[in-house]
């Protein structure tokens, strides 16, 4: 080993070093899905193999007798798959050497490295409230950075991919730069702050991106941002109630798969409002349905900890049947649509105490939400008593507005009275527009100056919108319901099987079918999305998958007859 010097060795001991626990967290990653790669195997014995060595010279004789075990176990991992007893003897051999090696990749990091780690910056309030419920969950905050390769002409795909799978199985609290960004702008990098439950071998073995130069993945303390002090004082009694976020909102959805595959298929009935298919559809609705009490419970926290925040005096007040059950998909939806209302309504809407009595008022502003359910028909109202929305305000900062009402010149123009770190009433507003569109719902306002504001949110179950993700084949498009993706993931023509006419994917023991949705595809390589509908799974192979979009009903029929007689097609 030809070194010039010792940090020039401590340099390659530390990129070594975190190779090697990477590669051993994506084998971990693969053995979990009953999967095996000689290829990575082989990689992972090459860099324990300089690391011993690196560490040799270093003096770090613990870790060279760890790398001896593990080089010993990869030895016989290189020649066949291993036995269950291998296999736990090689965790136990990992263990001592993440610990041993971690505490002193940590110590290097500081003395090669003349900075800290960048700061991630503030928090807003929004953010805040959902680091909040993760920690509640017990899950851990990480930072993401993710790079593509120099030689990438495309690098958002490749970007977009990693952010769409950290979407489906963590929750992302924040994309920086933001999606629309990095689409016009042709970033090549960029940050995500996302909280999981998942292990960290799992986060990685996720970010291994075809085209992607890095992704690193470091843990960062929640104290950093919240303490305990913030949170509800009974909030490790009421966690069971926050679960509903995307690790365990998936878990949700796995339990209940084949309940929610039963609802894709009803709801894209061609009966659009047949009694059949409503009593079918509230049937399934009580097995999947999320509680309008999770709802009510979050909006009376927020409405609390925005008041104490603003020196406000606020009342919640909800009105309704809390046992009013609302579709899963839409939940988390809804969900951002009330935080934007309900910090409108305290920012913008509720006075101040001296203001409020100065009115007439009592000093203690009241916000109502009302969650009922009529036939298949759902309305979520905003209520407060504060000043309300003045359309002369409004009209003297908006060009052409004619006789728009209010509502469509705060959507249209994204104007606001008012901007603050809380809340934005205009840009608020166009994405609550904008959620609420995606539903296939509408979104109306009541105001009166001086007396208050209320908006309702209105949608249909029978015509509710899919999340689907659109795959190009060729020059056409291919909508895939999310409810049925498990994995998006690269997919190159040396990994599939082919039987004749027909195409396979090894995975879990199992050829999988596999759908090659062009001949571009087979030929060059795409992406892959592996599906399973009422545990028949199947993988599509596509060449580009777009980002998430929703459509309704009757848009989806054609595609989803097409992807049941591909997964239910065994011959």
């Amino acid at each position: 080993m030809k070194v010039q010097n010792k940090a020039e060795l401590k340099t390659l001991f530390h990129q070594d070093g975190k190779k090697a626990l990477e590669g051993i967290g994506r084998l971990f990653a693969l053995m979990d899905q009953k999967k095996w790669s000689s290829g990575l195997a082989n990689e992972v014995f090459q860099w324990i193999h300089s690391l011993k060595s690196e560490a040799s010279f270093l003096g770090y004789s613990k870790v060279v007798a760890d790398a001896e075990g593990m080089e010993e176990q990869l030895a016989k991992f290189r020649k066949a798959l291993p036995t269950e007893k291998e296999w736990k003897d090689f965790r136990q051999l990992y263990l001592a050497l993440e610990k041993d090696l971690g505490a002193i990749l940590k110590g290097v990091e500081l003395e090669l490295s003349p900075q800290h780690v960048p700061q991630v910056g503030n928090l807003n309030d929004f953010e805040k409230v959902l680091l909040k419920e993760a920690k509640v969950r017990g899950e851990v905050l990480y930072r993401v950075d993710a790079e593509v390769d120099d030689g990438e002409v495309m690098p958002f795909p490749r970007l977009y991919l990693l952010i769409n799978t950290l979407e489906l199985r963590t929750n992302v609290l924040r994309i920086t730069p933001s999606l629309e960004t990095l689409q016009k702008e042709k970033y090549r990098s960029c940050s995500l702050l996302i909280t999981s439950s998942s292990p960290i071998a799992h986060l990685r073995s996720w970010t291994q991106i075809n085209g992607l130069k890095k992704a690193d993945i470091q843990p960062i303390p929640m104290e950093e941002f919240i303490g305990e002090e913030e949170l509800p004082p009974n909030w490790k009694a009421i966690a069971p109630l926050l679960l509903y976020r995307k690790d365990t909102f998936r878990m949700l959805t796995l339990s209940s798969h084949f309940f929610h595959g039963q609802e894709l298929l009803v709801s894209c009935m061609e009966e659009t409002n047949s009694p059949l298919k409503h009593a079918l559809l509230e049937g399934i609705l009580q097995q999947t349905g999320i509680s309008a009490d999770l709802l009510l419970k979050k909006a009376s926290q927020l409405v609390s900890d925005l008041a104490s925040q603003l020196g406000k005096e606020v009342s919640f007040h909800e009105e309704g049947d809390k046992n009013t059950k609302i579709p899963y998909r839409a939940f988390e939806v809804l969900n951002t649509v009330m935080n934007h209302l309900l910090r409108n309504a305290v920012d913008h809407g509720i006075e101040l105490p001296e203001e409020r009595r100065r009115m007439g008022k009592s000093s203690s502003g009241n916000i109502r939400v009302s969650i009922r359910k009529e036939g298949a028909l759902y309305s979520i109202r905003v209520e407060d008593d504060g000043k309300g929305i003045d359309r002369e305000a409004i009209l003297s900062k908006t060009r052409d507005a004619g006789d728009k009402d209010v509502l469509s010149l705060l959507i249209d123009g994204g104007v606001s009275t008012k901007v603050s770190l809380v809340s934005g009433r205009g840009v608020g507003l166009q994405t609550v527009h904008s959620l609420v569109e995606k539903l296939g719902g509408s979104l109306s306002l009541e105001t009166e100056p001086g007396k208050g504001s209320l908006f309702e949110v209105r949608f249909d179950l029978l015509s509710l919108k899919h999340p689907v993700f659109p795959c190009g084949q060729g020059e056409g498009q291919f909508h895939v319901p999310k409810v049925l993706v498990e994995e998006v993931f690269p997919l190159t023509p040396p990994s599939v099987r082919r039987e004749g006419e027909k195409l396979f994917y090894p995975l879990k023991g199992k050829a999988i079918p596999v759908l090659g949705l062009s001949p571009a595809v087979q030929a060059n390589g795409g992406i892959g999305i592996f599906l399973s509908l009422a545990e028949r799974p199947g993988v599509l192979w596509a060449e580009t998958v777009g980002e998430e979009r929703w459509i309704p009903p009757p848009m989806l029929q054609k595609d989803l007859s097409n992807l049941i007689s591909f997964l239910f097609s065994r011959e």
